[in-house]
């Protein structure tokens, strides 16, 4: 079945709040208080507190690092987002929590689960944060039992994860930051992605809450751009595109005819 979301570039962040994560770090620093209540450790019954969340559902907890805990989650989406009464499906949301106050990330993938849900991508590692994945819907088993496959549009998974977001912000109150190929404009503020000027932004950052910087590999390759300079290779929408607006493109193949990776 052919891909319905955007590719998600391997660096590529949708960032809500970059300026709202860096004062909350600031005020933690300093020993202020960074949401209304720290009753989230993992001793504590987040549980409860999720499963009370209408349409949700706490199916399992699974072993996880210390001080963190797994939460296997299924939502109740609506198959039409425009139409709620045409029916619903479970989508499957695993969580590694780590503290309500801590920020949240989403990661959405565009497929289903994976052997590993529970990994944490880049921005949940930096900043020490809970992370939600979702599995697209469907996909595995985010999926109606009689599935119309006219439904699942890139609109329909963008309302899925802005109803996520706004539901588990109920729980999780501190800044939340999404990573992936698509993003919702009144849920994630910013875009980053590995750009030269956002890298040199998110290391001014970095440096300055002292965070790891962006790897320097990632800082010397522009994102879509195989070395042979060919911007067009891996960016064009279309093969066609490809061959008309690129010289360097050869058909059939994702190499440019420099040979190098497009």
């Amino acid at each position: 079945m052919k891909r319905l979301l955007a590719p998600a570039l391997l660096t590529a962040l949708a960032v809500s709040g970059l300026s709202a994560s860096a004062s909350w770090a600031r005020r933690e620093s300093r020993g202020e208080s960074t949401a209304p209540s720290r009753s989230g450790a993992p001793g504590d019954d987040v549980r409860a507190r999720i499963a009370a969340i209408p349409g949700m559902r706490v199916l399992g907890e699974r072993p996880a690092a210390p001080g963190q805990i797994v939460l296997d989650l299924a939502y109740r989406q609506p198959v039409d987002h425009g139409h709620p009464r045409q029916g619903s499906f479970d989508q499957r949301l695993p969580l590694v929590h780590w503290s309500t106050w801590r920020p949240m990330v989403l990661y959405s993938g565009g497929y289903d689960l994976g052997p590993s849900p529970e990994r944490r991508s880049e921005p949940a590692v930096l900043l020490d944060a809970n992370q939600i994945t979702t599995e697209h819907r469907y996909f595995g088993n985010s999926r109606p039992q009689k599935p119309d496959w006219s439904r699942p549009t890139i609109r329909q998974a963008a309302d899925d994860h802005h109803r996520i977001v706004t539901a588990l912000k109920k729980v999780y109150r501190a800044p939340w930051i999404s990573t992936g190929g698509a993003a919702l404009k009144s849920v994630q503020r910013a875009a980053l992605s590995r750009r030269a000027a956002m890298t040199e932004r998110y290391d001014r950052w970095a440096e300055a809450e002292g965070k790891p910087s962006t790897p320097s590999a990632a800082r010397t390759a522009p994102s879509n751009s195989p070395s042979c300079g060919c911007r067009r290779c891996s960016g064009c929408t279309s093969r066609q595109a490809a061959a008309t607006s690129c010289p360097r493109w050869r058909p059939m193949t994702t190499r440019c005819s420099a040979g190098s990776t497009g």
